[in-house]
């Protein structure tokens, strides 16, 4: 496939969703016609992370006109039919809101120290976040999720309904992921495979799920100190993120 008028497969990278074994597939069946778009920081990576507009998506389609895919997290509030005079596929993954919590958590704990300047500052994380203990990583984020939602960074940015803007709004999230060309579950990863795999084939891609990677989840912790048994957590979750649950219980159905 080539030119312009091809349709575009658009990863829309929700965090702890299996992103990361959709993104190695696509490389995998596209290769160097998949483009990764990240968050923008200054030269010297200290200042605030940016996600790019809609113009420099266009950029990088008309840099590579060939491009079948286009896989990041900065599609959280635009969602044009047509980019660049093609077809946009939007295909995303939802998670248990639970789950998906607990293994971000997990994820700043082992991996806060690879983080840039910039993306600690995005996150609203502290210096030596992690040391902590994964109960004191879960208060600081309900602690900075207590104000007005920031639609942007910090607390549980990475829940569907504050990263797609729809945040205590189930009716929106779902009219919005509704549009969608693929709405995957991560509980159903094989499944949701193959339907976007059979639905990718009458507009001419080719998504190659064979001898992909296994999901690999966190393993669960036990203790007193444990997520399992962290109250606070669950108890913000149960009141926060109706939205994240109303929409993930949609997927799982559609998907069925």
């Amino acid at each position: 496939m080539s030119g312009t008028t091809d349709p575009l497969l658009v990863h829309v990278h929700v965090p702890k969703t299996a992103g990361q074994s959709l993104m190695n597939m696509l490389w995998n069946s596209f290769g160097e016609r998949v483009i990764h778009i990240d968050y923008a920081t200054d030269p010297a990576g200290t200042g605030p992370a940016v996600a790019p507009d809609l113009d420099f998506v266009g950029e990088q389609l008309a840099a590579h006109p060939d491009a079948q895919a286009i896989t990041s997290h900065c599609f959280r509030f635009e969602h044009p039919a047509v980019l660049a005079g093609r077809r946009a596929l939007y295909t995303t993954f939802l998670r248990d809101p639970w789950e998906q919590s607990k293994s971000w958590i997990r994820y700043i704990k082992a991996r806060a120290t690879t983080f840039p300047v910039a993306t600690r500052t995005f996150l609203q994380l502290p210096d030596g976040v992690e040391d902590w203990p994964l109960t004191d990583i879960a208060q600081h984020l309900i602690d900075g999720s207590s104000g007005p939602a920031d639609r942007r960074a910090g607390g549980f940015w990475f829940l569907p309904g504050r990263f797609f803007g729809c945040d205590g709004d189930p009716d929106a999230l779902i009219r919005l992921l509704e549009r969608f060309f693929l709405v995957g579950v991560f509980e159903e990863f094989d499944r949701s495979l193959q339907t976007l795999r059979s639905r990718l084939v009458p507009v001419g891609l080719d998504l190659d799920i064979v001898g992909r990677p296994h999901l690999n989840p966190s393993p669960r912790e036990g203790g007193a100190g444990s997520l399992e048994l962290y109250a606070p957590l669950r108890d913000f979750l149960d009141q926060r993120a109706a939205a994240d649950r109303a929409a993930f219980d949609w997927a799982r159905r559609r998907l069925a």
